[in-house]
């Protein structure tokens, strides 16, 4: 019977360390407005745990810094289906370029969210992102 407890216990502790996958992908483009495009690009698969802070940056210098948290949910037992994250997202010269608050980017699990942003003149930067538990 404590065999039994200890594996249960166990196992209920691994499920609650849950990780999150993040596949991230950061491109950004310049020369747009001239017909010329120069392409900077960073492709990853981030594993972090809930509540603690990931940055990830282009070699053009685009930077992605983010926390990430999953969602409580009242229905099921277990680890949540949805993800959030906050953060910022920061041009190489050190301009915002978009400041996600929480609540902001929230997504369920192997859903894929996309965002172009163009406020600088001639640029485009596209953030994507994809969620798995592990």
């Amino acid at each position: 019977m404590m065999k039994f407890l200890a594996t249960l216990l166990m196992f209920i502790s691994l499920q609650a360390q849950a990780f999150i996958s993040l596949d991230i992908s950061l491109v950004h483009k310049k020369g747009i407005d001239k017909g010329l495009v120069l392409v900077s690009e960073l492709h990853t698969r981030e594993d972090i745990r809930p509540e603690h802070r990931r940055i990830v940056t282009t070699k053009g210098g685009i930077r992605f810094e983010f926390t990430s948290y999953l969602l409580p949910h009242s229905i099921e037992e277990g680890p949540s289906l949805q993800i959030g994250l906050e953060g910022v997202l920061i041009h190489s010269d050190g301009r915002l370029i978009k400041k996600f608050q929480k609540g902001d980017l929230v997504f369920n699990l192997e859903e894929i969210k996309s965002f172009d942003f163009e406020q600088i003149e001639g640029e485009l930067v596209n953030l994507e992102i994809k969620a798995d538990l592990q």
